[in-house]
């Protein structure tokens, strides 16, 4: 066992920390070595070789789990040309990868926008939903076709701990079964877009909160989501705000009328009536 190294003289001299080692043992990109009768890791050239393979991989920007990919698994690792076959493909595609992103980001200086949000690609959720219910609702509402698709990309772009997805998709699913009730949320929609240039104190306003109010209380689905119950997510103000940052003073004061009258619907209603 002589020729074998503890963990700490592993690690120096392959200039990584014990920390990085223990890590590479835990996501599988280097095998448990042998043990010393004390229990103590013993590496060899094996490890010593994989790690040095593992730190030039890195140099050439791959991800740990691209790394894996390349260097196979320790249970059966690749020949040397397998690696660089690996190695070869994963660069290529990192190649042409880059090479779109450059081409539109040409575009973009030819086209000169006035800004970024005007030439992203539709947002996920976006299309999705686009995609199940149609988009006749933005025939003749462009601007709320856009609103639509930067609070989307609000809500797409960060990780918010929402599975804001899913139940945009249920509840596009519901509205795809129930046209009725959908031509009910598109006239409400209008009016959002109505209300844009209107003073935030106007009637209108409060009007339409609590008719949207209305619509979304008597939707079965929306009741199964909206319980009362749900724990506060820390993260809501900062939602809200870069929300609110998108909309004008008359559509932010409707989200925040929204919110008190479904607030005060539950405390009226409580949880056993409004289910049943």
């Amino acid at each position: 066992m002589k020729s074998r190294l503890q963990i700490g003289e592993f690690a120096k001299l392959t200039g990584v920390t014990v920390k990085t080692v223990l890590h590479y043992h835990k996501i599988g990109l280097l095998a448990e070595p042998l043990r010393s009768p004390g229990g103590y890791r013993l590496y060899g050239p094996g490890e010593l070789n994989r790690l040095q393979a593992i730190k030039r991989l890195k140099t050439l920007g791959l991800s740990l789990e691209q790394i894996k990919a390349v260097v196979g698994e320790v249970t059966d690792p690749k020949s040397e040309r397998s690696v660089l076959e690996s190695l070869e493909k994963e660069l290529l595609l990192q190649m042409n990868t880059l090479q779109h992103r450059l081409n539109r980001v040409r575009e973009l200086l030819t086209a000169e926008p006035a800004s970024l949000h005007e030439t992203r690609e539709d947002p996920a959720s976006f299309r999705m939903v686009t995609e199940i219910v149609g988009t006749q609702l933005y025939d003749n509402h462009p601007q709320l076709m856009e609103l639509d698709r930067q609070i989307s990309g609000v809500f797409d772009d960060f990780a918010w701990g929402l599975d804001h997805q899913e139940l945009l998709r249920q509840m596009a699913e519901y509205f795809q079964a129930y046209p009725q009730e959908y031509q009910r949320m598109l006239d409400c929609s209008e009016r959002v877009d109505a209300i844009a240039d209107l003073p935030e104190d106007a009637k209108e306003v409060q009007e339409l909160a609590r008719d949207c109010v209305d619509i979304l209380t008597s939707i079965p689905l929306f009741k199964t989501w909206y319980r009362g119950e749900e724990p506060h997510n820390p993260l809501e103000p900062l939602i809200s705000e870069m929300v609110n940052n998108l909309l004008t003073p008359a559509q932010a004061q409707f989200c925040r009328l929204c919110q008190l009258y479904m607030e005060e619907y539950w405390a009226e209603k409580g949880t056993g009536d409004w289910l049943e």
